[in-house]
């Protein structure tokens, strides 16, 4: 997963390494979510299969992490230099890039998550290893010209192909529907609503 970091060094420059580190270690931010949405998707796939339930999850987990993402988007313009020093503003657009593939990469990595849980965890590795040649030809193409920002979009391109490959093999395997996954539907607003005042209502009983 950090093949891109490494290599920008040697194919740009340390100065470029340093603000393609700072864009990933703030782009990421929402992939911490996405990680537990996508292990809470294998042990529920692996308990029972749901196709609803699941399109649903990608949709919701995409709303909830595009919504982090656009909140660091828009704000990090004056507090990223703040934090880790005028020298890393250059460091804004490569993050924004970092962010788009974060989010893009979502509904994959739940029907990535659905592939291990119904017993085809081959597949998704199948789609990380395509990914990882695409992402590697991107970085020698782009990088040595353009530093940071290239390995930011052979970032995206990446997660874009491990992303439409684990959909595809959902679809071809599973019988699941890509276009669920994407989007939004009337109801996943009032199920997030609801899962948040779950959550409000278990931490008023706690205290």
């Amino acid at each position: 997963m950090r093949l891109d970091q490494s290599l920008v060094t040697p194919l740009s420059d340390a100065d470029q390494a340093g603000l393609y580190a700072v864009a990933v270690a703030v782009g990421e931010l929402p992939l911490l979510l996405s990680a537990a949405v996508r292990d809470v998707t294998f042990v529920s796939e692996a308990a029972g299969s749901d196709d609803a339930r699941l399109a649903r999850t990608s949709r919701v987990a995409t709303l909830v992490c595009g919504a982090v993402a656009l909140g660091v988007g828009l704000t990090m313009g004056w507090w990223l230099p703040l934090l880790f020093g005028a020298a890393f503003a250059p460091a804004v657009p490569v993050t924004a890039v970092v962010l788009a593939a974060v989010v893009l990469g979502i509904p994959g990595s739940v029907a990535g998550s659905a592939l291990g849980g119904r017993g085809r965890p081959g597949l998704r590795s199948v789609s990380l290893a395509v990914a990882c040649a695409v992402n590697l030809v991107v970085l020698l193409l782009l990088v040595p010209s353009t530093g940071a920002l290239g390995a930011a979009w052979a970032t995206l391109v990446g997660n874009a192909v491990a992303a439409g490959m684990n959909l595809v093999f959902a679809r071809a395997v599973l019988g699941t529907a890509v276009l669920p996954f994407l989007g939004l539907r009337r109801g996943d607003v009032g199920v997030l609503v609801a899962a948040g005042r779950r959550m409000l209502g278990g931490a008023r009983r706690r205290r």
